[in-house]
C-alpha cells in the first residue's frame, strides 16, 4: 500500500459537523445506476455519480458481455458499442461508506503528490485525517455501540480498471479509470441479521446482510484532535504543509511482519471478498464517442 494521508473534502457545514464526531455514510445506491429511475441518485453528478459503481465484470470484447444478447440495442447500432460493464444487482448497493481522498507521499522527492483541482468539487472543506488509526478505532468502537458485533467492516484503497482485459473485479473496491484523480480510500459497513433473533433463526437468515436504504450516522465524540480542517485550496496546493504539521502515515512500512491496523483491515477485507458470490446483473452499455 502506497503511503498516504487521508483527506476528506466537504462542505463547511458538514466538515464542522464531521469535527464535531457526526459521521454520515451514504448507502452506495446513491452513488449509481440503482436508484437512477426514481431520482435517488447522484449519477448524473459527473464528479460523484458512477454508472459502473458495483462493478463485477469487465470485458475486452462487447461481445463477451453479452451484446448479441441485449434485445434494447437496435441490430443497426451494435457495432458503436465500445464497452460493456456488469454491475452487481445484488447486495453491494446497500453497504454505506464513507470516503476520503489519498494524499500520496512521492518516496522519491520526500514530499506530497498534489491533488487533482476537480477535488474542489466536493466542497471548499478539507479534512486531513491526522491519526486514522484512532479516528477507526473510535469509528468501530461507535458501530459496536450501535449494531452490535453482527455487521461487516470493510475498508481499502479502491483500484481503477479499463476494459483491455476481461476479468472479475473485487466489489466495492475497483471504480472505471476515470475516476483515478480521486485516488479514493474507502470504507463500507453493513449491519448483518441477528442470529438470536426468533424470525432469523425460522427464516434461516443468519449472516445475511439486511438490506436497507436508510444511512448511518454515528456520534463519536469530538475528534478535533485527530482532525484537521483547512480550505480546499490549502490542500491543493499543499500549503498547509509546514515543519509543525502533525501528520501520521496510517499504514506500516513492513506491512508483512509489522502491520498498522490499516493494513490488517485491508488484507480482512481482500479476504472477505475473495467469498463474494455474485449474483443478478445488470450490463452498463458505453458506446464509442463518434
Amino acid at each position: 500500500m502506497h503511503k498516504f494521508i487521508p483527506v476528506r473534502v466537504t462542505s463547511k457545514q458538514r466538515a464542522e459537523s464531521f469535527l464535531n464526531g457526526e459521521i454520515y455514510m451514504s448507502p452506495l445506491y446513491r452513488f449509481g445506476s440503482w436508484g437512477r429511475r426514481d431520482g435517488a441518485s447522484d449519477v448524473q453528478n459527473n464528479f460523484r455519480g458512477d454508472m459502473t459503481e458495483g462493478a463485477v465484470q469487465v470485458f475486452s470484447d462487447p461481445i463477451e458481455g453479452g451484446l448479441n444478447m441485449l434485445s434494447s440495442i437496435s441490430d443497426s447500432i451494435k457495432h458503436l458499442v465500445d464497452k460493456i460493464t456488469w454491475v452487481d444487482l445484488g447486495d453491494l448497493q446497500y453497504y454505506k461508506v464513507l470516503c476520503f481522498y489519498s494524499l500520496l507521499y512521492d518516496a522519491s522527492n520526500d514530499w506530497f503528490i498534489a491533488p487533482d483541482p476537480r477535488l474542489a468539487e466536493f466542497g471548499d472543506s478539507a479534512l486531513v485525517i491526522i491519526d486514522m488509526d484512532e479516528f477507526m478505532r473510535r469509528m468501530l468502537r461507535a458501530l459496536l455501540d450501535k449494531y452490535g458485533e453482527h455487521s461487516i467492516f470493510l475498508a481499502d484503497t479502491v483500484n481503477y480498471f479499463n476494459h483491455s482485459v476481461t476479468r472479475k473485479l473485487q466489489p466495492l473496491f475497483e471504480k472505471d479509470e476515470s475516476y483515478s484523480w480521486q485516488n479514493e480510500y474507502r470504507i463500507a459497513f453493513s449491519r448483518l441479521a441477528d442470529p438470536n433473533d426468533p424470525y432469523v433463526k425460522e427464516n434461516h437468515l443468519e449472516g445475511k446482510m439486511i438490506l436497507d436504504l436508510e444511512p448511518v450516522i454515528l456520534q463519536i465524540g469530538d475528534i478535533s484532535d485527530i482532525v484537521a480542517v483547512y480550505p480546499v485550496e490549502k490542500v491543493l496546493d499543499l500549503g498547509f504543509i509546514d515543519w509543525n504539521t502533525k501528520l501520521r502515515f496510517p499504514m506500516s512500512d513492513d506491512p508483512d511482519n509489522n502491520p498498522a491496523m490499516m493494513d490488517m483491515i485491508a488484507c480482512d477485507t481482500r479476504e472477505n471478498l475473495k467469498n463474494f458470490k455474485q449474483g443478478w446483473i445488470k450490463p452498463i452499455v458505453e458506446f464509442k464517442k463518434i
